[in-house]
């Protein structure tokens, strides 16, 4: 069935912003006839979409009327063009700075002088109460002064006015801030992927954030450290520095923090991998404070398994017992179950309750390959620890068929799970070895780098 894009438009709006639409959208006079009838048909159907197709419309809009492709097209595209027209007043009426500078370049326009006078002098004392810091607001104050530059100019009556400094001061803030997150960014994506490039004027943009009267923005300051965490090798004062100045984040704005908080987990993982194994203890803190401080409305679910994982690490049980609970609710609605459930064992294990490790994952049915696999591999683990090698030996035998069988499982990602379960049976002879033969099999697990639980399977060895 062949797509209608004011259809699709329609159905990524929140229920917050159709309830507006549909107001403005019916309280417009100057639509042709059948515009109005064809989107509440439209929004009439959205929970049902498969009454939202061509034959069903135009059967609403023209009864018995044979259906006229051409005029069904210019109908649906005449509504998407009032639809966009309205989505664009209703995202102005939400930010209620660009509503006063459209209402002020009205009153410039117009020659309403007073009327100008008074509502600049207004948005700018809004904008010098508002508790946050953000790039926005430095855009915010850039724009009302430089609305007031325009007005001053093209007055001849106020030519002996000028806001000349003012407007520059608040470019420099704005361009600075703005310049130090692109570059930012670009070397963090060198980092990460194969991205290699600079924004123009990198060296001369560091000199300016370096200014001490911009150095008193809290938002450039910050970014300045994190300019140089990301690109020189000792950064250890700048590490600190950050770490210092997430105490001031109450005071930034929710959006800024996210990022900020961002950065530092990279370069914590950056960090890691390069061996600092001290660095997880600092990723766990940066992790528990963002949960203090971030209130996402969903979590992703790669975020909510690297805390988990952190937070066991670290040993933070009673930690990741309560994130476990609070933020699960905040996965997607499609990864819920086997998330939280795939967390709550690793927990069990870590906390060497290994009956309900078993009993949390034999209790979850679901076609996730990862999640089975991972399952697998932890269900190994838990009846070696519990020695329980009868056991062990028939799962394996159920594992290995599950991989023969499975039709999702590339060669790759079979050949490294046959070698898992090559390995756990032969560890499970080990026991009885020679040093030698231990040694041995030592080095070959350490020669293969796509072994699962690699780290537990040498800690294993060095226990016998």
């Amino acid at each position: 069935m062949q797509k209608i894009k004011i259809i699709d438009l329609l159905q990524k709006i929140s229920n917050s912003d159709i309830e507006r639409l549909s107001e403005l959208i019916n309280s417009s006079n100057n639509l042709k006839p059948k515009i109005i009838p064809l989107y509440n048909e439209i929004i009439k159907n959205l929970q049902q979409p498969q009454k939202n197709t061509k034959e069903n419309l135009w059967k609403m809009l023209f009864g018995k009327l044979a259906i006229n492709d051409g005029l069904f097209r210019k109908l649906c595209f005449d509504l998407l063009q009032r639809v966009e027209q309205c989505i664009s007043i209703i995202e102005m009426e939400n930010s209620k700075h660009d509503s006063q500078l459209y209402l002020m370049q009205y009153y410039k326009n117009n020659n309403n002088e007073d009327f100008f006078e008074d509502r600049w002098q207004k948005t700018k004392a809004e904008i010098q109460c508002q508790s946050l810091i953000s790039s926005k607001q430095l855009f915010n104050d850039y724009s009302l002064e430089l609305m007031q530059y325009d007005f001053l100019t093209s007055n001849p009556l106020r030519s002996k006015k000028n806001n000349i400094i003012d407007t520059s001061n608040s470019l420099d803030e704005y361009y600075v801030l703005q310049k130090l997150k692109l570059l930012c960014h670009a070397i963090n994506e060198s980092k990460f992927t194969n991205y290699n490039m600079l924004p123009a004027f990198d060296e001369y943009i560091i000199r300016m954030a370096e200014n001490k009267s911009l150095q008193k923005n809290t938002l450039i300051s910050l970014y300045l450290d994190i300019y140089q965490l990301m690109k020189y090798e000792d950064t250890k004062d700048a590490f600190i520095s950050v770490k210092r100045k997430l105490q001031t984040l109450d005071s930034i704005d929710e959006s800024e923090s996210r990022i900020i908080f961002q950065y530092l987990i990279n370069y914590c993982i950056i960090e890691l991998n390069k061996g600092r194994s001290i660095y997880e203890a600092e990723l766990f803190i940066i992790y528990k404070t963002y949960v203090e401080k971030i209130n996402d409305k969903t979590i992703s679910p790669f975020r909510f398994k690297n805390i988990i994982n952190v937070a066991l690490k670290q040993k933070q049980f009673d930690f990741a017992a309560y994130f476990i609970d609070e933020f699960g609710k905040k996965l997607p609605s499609e990864h819920q179950q086997i998330s939280i459930a795939f967390s709550k064992a690793k927990l069990q294990y870590e906390i060497k309750n290994y009956d309900t490790v078993i009993s949390i994952l034999q209790n979850v049915k679901n076609e996730d390959l990862t999640f089975n696999l991972s399952s697998k591999v932890l269900i190994v683990k838990t009846f070696y620890e519990k020695k329980e090698f009868q056991f062990l030996e028939s799962f394996l035998e159920s594992f290995r068929i599950f991989i023969l069988r499975n039709k999702e499982m590339n060669t790759a990602s079979k050949k490294i799970h046959q070698d898992f379960i090559k390995i756990i049976h032969r560890l499970i002879k080990m026991e009885f070895a020679s040093a030698r033969e231990i040694e041995l099999f030592k080095s070959k697990i350490n020669n293969n780098n796509n072994l699962p639980d690699k780290a537990w399977i040498l800690e294993k060895l060095e226990a016998i």
